[in-house]
């Protein structure tokens, strides 16, 4: 109500002025916004559009290998690093990522395992080497033909002060590497 009567103490013809600059300023917000959302949309489109490329220029040496490998993968990501093509993809509800060189040939293969998949002879081997943990998390690597097992390990309390390790196993349940993680 106060500003209603300082407006009336102000000529017309300024109030007019005032809310013409109100309305433009108004306007350019409005047009801000929606270049924001043009700009955006375009961003997106572009590099949906760049994903569609790379998919698009692998030889099919290359897509046969893998489809032949995994035909039952879903969620395929295709990308390229440095002179091989690296693939993450689903498939039997384990995300995997595989490396693939231009001959088709797998050079390595990467699966994100659940811990009951573990072999037991990989379990045991934990068990005598890190009495008192357990497995946290677990990834199957598989290179050249050898299997290796990636897992990291805690002892499964919220004590911080515990030492968490990530170990690398064989297939045969011999340890390569443990780090403190």
């Amino acid at each position: 109500v106060k500003t209603l009567g300082l407006l009336r103490r102000i000529p017309n013809s300024f109030q007019i002025q005032v809310f013409t600059l109100l309305y433009k300023f108004n306007f350019k917000i409005i047009i801000m916004k929606k270049s924001i959302a043009l700009l955006g949309f375009l961003g997106v489109f572009l590099f949906s559009c760049a994903q569609t490329a790379v998919q698009s220029n692998i030889p099919s040496v290359v897509s046969n290998s893998f489809h032949q490998n995994f035909s039952n993968a879903m969620n395929i990501e295709w990308e390229m690093k440095g002179e091989l093509y690296n693939v993450e993809f689903d498939a039997n509800n384990n995300e995997h990522e595989v490396w693939i060189d231009s001959k088709g040939k797998i050079i390595n293969h990467k699966e994100e395992i659940k811990v009951n998949q573990v072999p037991a002879n990989i379990k045991e081997a934990v068990k005598r080497d890190f009495p008192g943990y357990r497995i946290d998390d677990a990834d199957k690597y598989v290179a050249d033909g050898k299997t290796t097992y990636v897992l990291e390990l805690d002892k499964g309390t919220f004590d911080k002060s515990a030492v968490e390790w990530k170990v690398t196993y064989d297939n045969s349940g011999k340890q390569l590497s443990k780090v403190q993680d």
